[in-house]
């Protein structure tokens, strides 16, 4: 739901905007589309936890779950290793591995024309995402604040609003109109540390087909590893739309850990 609710964490907007603060973090944002490319190298466990929340934002149910992310004849495979944050047994464990793992073996044993459909629905959906994305440093006006030196390193800090009279390219890109926050990056990497985003106004996206409503927050963090690769740490997202007629309230966490590169080939029709 990255396309429905990223927008920003209210920030003071003092400085003039810089003409070469556009493509930097241009680039910023390119490095993190290829950071999330890059998880396909890597194992490592992912907790995701949603929260349906009803209309003064309490908790109407809670789901949590916990998978370990590994590869099989270059395939990722994924299984479950702990529900609501309660571990499984290492009998249950056992079983959900060998299942991923077979289901990762017949994946890789399929002919290209019944895999195409399933790749051809994630590659329109990961290419919208691209190119949301790729809309941001054109459709906010940045302002630099003074730099922060986080864990030894100097970090960047811009503060971001919707940039007067900018037409967005996809209905998804409407939310920058109601969008301001804090963006922070890493000076010597160029990568992106953390976004944190909220809409400060009900904003529609297409004629009567969705909504964000005023207060939906995004927050993004990234972790720079030993090797120098920079990957994502956590994602929170709290937001309240409409698509179609359905109101939805949700939130979701989801959480990297336990990174390794994966040494052997990496089967990219994964």
């Amino acid at each position: 739901m990255i396309a429905i609710s990223l927008a920003a964490a209210a920030g003071v907007m003092n400085a003039q905007p810089d003409p070469a603060t556009r493509p930097f973090l241009r680039s910023v944002v390119e490095k993190y589309i290829r950071n999330t490319g890059g998880l396909q190298d890597y194992r490592f466990v992912r907790r995701v936890a949603r929260a349906e929340l009803d209309s003064n934002g309490n908790r109407k149910s809670w789901t949590a779950s916990t998978s370990k992310v590994d590869f099989e004849a270059g395939v990722r495979a994924t299984w479950l290793i702990a529900r609501d944050d309660r571990p499984l047994t290492a009998e249950e464990i056992q079983k959900e591995e060998a299942e991923a793992r077979r289901a990762a073996r017949e994946w890789r044993g399929k002919l290209p024309a019944e895999r195409k459909e399933i790749e051809e629905k994630r590659d329109r959906k990961a290419r919208m995402e691209r190119d949301f994305l790729n809309e941001l440093s054109e459709a906010l006006e940045f302002r630099s604040r003074p730099p922060e030196i986080r864990g030894g390193r100097v970090t960047l800090v811009y503060d971001f609003e919707p940039r007067a009279g900018y037409s967005p390219k996809s209905r998804e890109a409407h939310v920058y109109e109601g969008t301001r926050g804090t963006v922070r990056v890493d000076q010597e990497d160029g990568q992106l540390v953390s976004l944190n985003a909220e809409t400060f106004r009900e904003v529609t996206m297409g004629i009567f087909l969705a909504s964000v409503s005023r207060g939906s927050r995004v927050e993004l963090n990234q972790v720079r590893l030993d090797s120098g690769v920079w990957l994502p740490l956590n994602q929170t997202i709290n937001y309240a739309a409409r698509i179609l007629f359905k109101h939805v309230r949700r939130h979701v966490e989801t959480q990297y850990q336990g990174y390794q590169p994966y040494s052997g080939p990496v089967w990219r029709g994964d």
